[in-house]
């Protein structure tokens, strides 16, 4: 006589949704209010071109910015309008204050956003 195994029956796992991250309370003494992302990058496609805006959040309210590169390659249509645009969010999203500014070498599309707004840094 043959014999049927079984298996046991499986029970089904329980879904449970994200946690998000509790709340830190606010410096003032008011209510919660949540807490930053350590780091924020913010990729900016102007073209093919390189520029990076990184956030830390600090001991101090106010985040540490860094940029790295800010350019655009040699044969981009307009490249000083893009790269303007490209500056004023950077001063935006900055308050005009950057704390570390990296220029990894020296090709024109990491470096030529320096070159294409000197004059609307200036002025």
């Amino acid at each position: 006589m043959a014999t049927r195994k079984t298996t046991p029956k499986k029970t089904a796992a329980k879904k449970t949704a994200a946690q998000p991250i509790p709340p830190t309370p606010d410096s003032a003494g008011g209510g919660p209010v949540p807490a930053p992302p350590p780091i924020s990058v913010r990729m900016y496609r102007q073209g093919l071109g390189d520029c990076f805006l990184i956030a830390f959040r600090s001991a101090s309210s106010k985040p540490f910015y860094m940029l790295i590169d800010c350019g655009v390659v040699l044969g981009t249509p307009d490249p000083t309008a893009r790269m303007k645009k490209v500056v004023s969010d950077v001063a935006q999203v900055t308050g005009n204050a950057i704390d570390v500014l990296v220029a990894t070498h020296e090709h024109w599309d990491h470096v030529s956003g320096f070159v294409q707004t000197r004059t609307s840094l200036t002025s």
